[in-house]
């Protein structure tokens, strides 16, 4: 159960090009619904945005195969109780959580001999 003090703690977070590839792509689904909608702007007009969300979109598709369209920050929870809740209470989860794993690791060695116990 305290294993989540010590766990990694991901968070993604997309560098600007591919969120400036989700803008082209708004911008090409909105222009494309007003030209059907209004007839504004012209099909000719179109071609252009066409080509140019294409090209963000596969090149933001291949940045994120090749690790480069994201940052990824990776924090223990353990440093982010320390940044919410200071260095001295952080260090006091930590003495708990380093004697709740000493008291669960004898709880299965107690179990493993019961249960080894009854299987004889």
């Amino acid at each position: 159960m305290l294993h989540f003090l010590y766990s990694a703690v991901y968070f993604t977070f997309p560098h600007f090009f591919p969120q400036l590839n989700t803008g082209v792509q708004f911008t090409l689904l909105s222009a494309t619904l007003s030209h059907f909608a209004f007839g504004w702007p012209s099909l000719e007009s179109l071609d252009p945005l066409w080509w140019i969300t294409a090209t963000t979109t596969i090149s933001s598709g291949l940045m994120y195969l090749d690790g480069s369209g994201r940052a990824t920050i990776t924090k223990t929870v353990t440093e982010k109780v320390k940044e919410k809740v200071g260095p001295r209470v952080a260090e006091q989860v930590k003495n708990v959580a380093q004697r709740a794993a000493v008291v669960e690791q004898k709880v299965k060695e107690v179990l493993s001999k019961t249960s080894a116990g009854h299987k004889e």
